[in-house]
């Protein structure tokens, strides 16, 4: 003979049976409720496509106000020659499209507009969107990520890497 439960068996993330604690299944109910509940109030693919809109936006030549709105105050980036920039370079570069020097190669270049293609973003956490893609400048491939966090009611790119595709390499 079975005897009844308390209640319904309460689902959680993760995979086995319903977990049953001693402060009953209601309380633990809630808890799962609390965790599957979104984070944010827009649906995941809207804050993704919004963040792969403003990726491309810096891809392309902006004006400065534009380019400061979309980066975080701590932002930085490695290039793809190595070199470490901080929010105020890569507002730098961004707007004018100087790339910094390489090191050890003391000027800068210009640069012209870059092609991206192969846009992914994917949502890390409600707060965190990371965004890859191939981009093509000025006859240079590399690769690209960038991370976008949420800070308040708008997303701002946190950190962003270039690495360089070599020749004869995907």
């Amino acid at each position: 003979m079975r005897t009844a439960r308390a209640g319904p068996p309460v689902r959680t993330a993760r995979a086995g049976p319903p977990v049953r604690t001693a402060r009953g299944t209601a309380e633990l109910g809630a808890l799962a409720a609390a965790i599957v509940k979104p984070v944010t109030d827009t649906r995941p693919d809207e804050d993704v496509r919004f963040v792969i809109q403003r990726e491309l936006s810096l891809v392309q030549p902006g004006a400065t106000a534009q380019v400061e709105a979309l980066l975080h105050p701590d932002f930085c980036e490695v290039g793809p020659s190595g070199c470490r920039l901080g929010r105020r370079e890569a507002i730098v570069a961004l707007a004018t499209r100087q790339v910094p020097p390489a090191p050890g190669n003391g000027t800068p270049s210009a640069t012209g507009p870059a092609a991206a293609a192969g846009l992914t973003g994917i949502r890390l956490s409600g707060t965190v969107i990371l965004v890859s893609y191939v981009s093509e400048q000025d006859g240079q491939r590399s690769h690209r990520s960038s991370l976008w966090l949420k800070t308040g009611p708008s997303w701002r790119r946190y950190f962003h890497q270039a690495t360089l595709i070599t020749v004869g390499k995907p």
